[in-house]
């Protein structure tokens, strides 16, 4: 960067370094920090020449107010010491305070009271009267420097200096003129698989970008091609690229020289206003070739004529291009980027893709490719929208295509633009049937089978123009042929040779699978090899599903079994389903196999059988009141509930819980006093209350007995048995 003069008090205040000197200059001569070149930039009138020095224009104040704003003036102290110093600092005063920041005052102020001739220069208090005054002069030219490229155009330099003599209070070297001159050289085309330069900075691990926030000629390298340019840790900025390198990926003209996009015309001259027309005809008018452009929005939920590869893709064919096409744009339109599919370029003399990657590059990126005699780019702008530019021309029909998922169901818009010689379109008038053998091949090795249709064309000499089928009814249609494709032989590969049958006839089953390496010595007939010969291939088994069709039957369970304890016939215990496999209807039994597996919630279920007894008696007989005798005269018998519980006195449990404590009497024997009419009287006074209150119905032995006459025993008594 700039050196300060203020850092220190005892630097030279009026001479550069080296480095200073050399980085003002890179900064004042760099297009990308300022709209045009600084010292190129000529000012619409031409300014007011001074032989007059600063300080003799300027006073003392003034020069502070320059320094310090308009409400600073020279510091009253530093006029009380002798005035030389101020050739060294200026003292301003702001206010009270006086500040100086190692500033000295303007060459040819006034600096000896007594002396009006004295001033200061260059930091020195001095006489201006014996000042020499020497102009600068540039010096002759030095060498040429090495070419920065091998091919495609690189950059020599040679420089002067203003050192013929110095300038030494006198002017400089006219900023006009230059100081540096750029020559192109070696400006041979590269070979078409050589990589590009700027890619060639940046490789092999990282790969050139263009953010929009840097300059034209800066390189910015990313370490990842699926990554937004957002992600800023992936990327890095080394400077300036070198010479010779092109300006950007849209325009293979211009070269960056020194940090600066510079013009290079088609005839490879720095500065040249020669251009290529879209034509690809260097200084033409475009008059010799005619462009096709055609938009296309395809929706996917009703295309059908696609190609199915074996990867996993489909391929939508748009466009055939004709040898000597020039100047290609295959570019993908919409506001919103859709990543499912890719842009694709294929050579339909080999069937193969001239550009294969396996997802978009980043934002701001581009990926040079070589096929059919020329160079491909593949770009995409700050949304990632894709674009393929080819300059041409071409050595072989390309064929422009979609690659996308094999499920994509979405709506696509792409563009294309290209340009053919006005030579190539003067097509005669000739129509017949051309073969096509750009189908599907049956197998990927092994010998397959192509299915070739022909189709009606119109002859241009060096392609051929699709025609509608009705202009080649002058011919017979030739029939559908077939041709074998795909010659090379297979490698060794897994086959299965035994399966046992199926554990389960539906719902999803396994079977034992056996699998041989072998190898196809003629079409259908194989050998078994080497297992080491397929250990890069994934052997099937020993296990494989089947019968995965769901199962017609269904499992019904008809009861479930008693509940088995583990120990002691007590606790937690396991009850299993007794179940059969019925129709779908639910009336018929049929076979198992139709049921498929039995579901997890039939296995088994945890069932609770009586608690187990502890060794701390915490169970007892509970005991409750004796009934009513079932006689009213006579013997008869009384009963008593007996329970077994807890300690608790609220879980009831079974009897045998309460073993082995003895098990208290349950029904015991009873007499009735037989009530006759003479001795069936109340003996108690309050009979009346008891059958106001329900006493004698509740049937109360009580009541009954010292309410007989109340409560009409002799009408309800029974007689006892005999």
């Amino acid at each position: 960067g700039i050196m300060a003069p203020s850092a220190m008090r005892n630097t030279n205040f009026f001479q550069w370094s080296t480095c200073s000197a050399e980085q003002l200059r890179n900064f004042l001569q760099t297009k990308r920090h300022r709209p045009k070149f600084c010292m190129l930039n000529c000012p619409r009138r031409s300014p007011e020449q001074h032989d007059i020095l600063p300080g003799r224009m300027y006073s003392l104040n003034q020069q502070c107010k320059m320094l310090r704003g308009n409400n600073s003036m020279f510091c009253t102290k530093q006029r009380q010491k002798p005035m030389q110093r101020v050739c060294r600092e200026l003292l301003c005063q702001h206010g009270t305070t006086c500040k100086g920041g190692y500033t000295p005052a303007a060459d040819g102020t006034p600096c000896d009271k007594k002396n009006s001739k004295k001033g200061c220069y260059r930091g020195v208090c001095q006489s201006l009267v014996s000042l020499p005054a020497v102009d600068g002069s540039w010096s002759s030219w030095g060498g040429w420097s090495q070419c920065s490229r091998t091919c495609g155009g690189g950059v020599s330099l040679r420089q002067r200096t203003c050192t013929n003599p110095r300038p030494h209070n006198g002017r400089r070297c006219p900023e006009m003129e230059k100081d540096e001159e750029a020559v192109l050289c070696k400006k041979q085309d590269c070979p078409l698989h050589t990589l590009d330069f700027r890619q060639h900075q940046c490789a092999p691990s990282h790969m050139a970008i263009y953010p929009p926030d840097r300059g034209p000629c800066d390189l910015v390298c990313s370490a990842d091609l699926t990554k937004h340019i957002d992600h800023r840790d992936d990327t890095r900025y080394l400077g300036t690229v070198e010479d010779g390198t092109f300006c950007n990926h849209s325009n293979g003209q211009d070269i960056c020289v020194g940090g600066n996009c510079l013009p290079i015309g088609c005839d490879k001259e720095l500065n040249s206003e020669l251009r290529y027309d879209n034509c690809m005809v260097c200084g033409g008018n475009g008059s010799t070739c005619t462009a096709i452009s055609e938009k296309i929005q395809i929706n996917m939920r009703r295309q059908r004529s696609r190609y199915d590869s074996s990867n996993g893709h489909v391929f939508e064919e748009l466009q055939d291009l004709p040898v000597g096409t020039v100047n290609i744009i295959f570019t993908e339109i919409g506001r919103k980027r859709d990543e499912d599919f890719l842009l694709e370029v294929a050579s339909l003399r080999t069937n193969s893709e001239l550009i294969a990657i396996p997802t978009r590059p980043l934002a701001n990126a581009c990926m040079w490719f070589v096929g059919a005699g020329t160079r491909l780019s593949l770009c995409t702008d700050k949304n990632r929208r894709q674009t393929i530019r080819i300059a041409g021309p071409l050595r072989e029909r390309v064929q422009l295509k979609l690659k996308m998922p094999r499920r994509l169901r979405k709506k696509i818009a792409v563009s294309y633009t290209y340009h053919v010689a006005n030579t190539l379109l003067e097509c005669r008038n000739r129509y017949l049937w051309k073969a096509d053998e750009s189908g599907p091949c049956s197998k990927t090795c092994g010998k397959g089978v192509q299915i070739v249709f022909h189709h009606c064309v119109q002859d241009c000499g060096v392609w051929f123009k699709p025609a509608k089928g009705s202009r080649c009814l002058s011919q017979p249609r030739p029939n559908v042929t077939f041709k074998l494709c795909s010659t090379h032989s297979c490698p060794p590969r897994w086959a299965v040779v035994e399966r046992t049958p199926c554990n389960v006839a539906c719902g999803g089953g396994w079977r034992n699978v056996t699998a041989l390496c072998v190898e196809m010595v003629s079409n259908n007939i194989n050998r078994t090899v080497s297992p080491y010969r397929c250990a890069q291939r994934g052997k099937p088994g020993p296990l494989e599903t089947c019968n995965t069709a769901p199962c017609a039957g269904a499992w019904v369970v008809d009861r479930w079994t008693e509940c088995q304890m583990q120990r002691g016939g007590c606790g937690q215990g396991n009850r299993t389903p007794v179940v059969r496999c019925t129709n779908d209807s639910g009336n018929r039994t049929i076979s198992e196999l139709y049921c498929g597996p039995l579901p997890t919630n039939l296995h088994s279920q945890v069932c609770q059988g009586p608690p187990c007894l502890d060794a701390s008696g915490s169970t007892h007989w509970k005991i409750s009141h004796w009934s009513r005798c079932n006689v009213d005269c006579g013997r008869g018998h009384q009963t008593r509930r007996i329970t077994c519980m807890r300690r608790d006195g609220i879980t009831s449990l079974p009897e045998r819980a309460c073993k082995p404590q003895p098990r208290p009497v349950e029904i015991r024997v009873c007499f009735q006093e037989c009530i006759t009419e003479s001795t069936c009287r109340d003996r108690i006074p309050t009979c009346q209350q008891a059958l106001r209150a329900d006493r004698c119905a509740n049937g109360d032995n009580y009541w009954l007995e010292h309410c007989c006459e109340t409560c009409g025993r002799l009408k309800t008594m029974r007689q006892p048995p005999p």
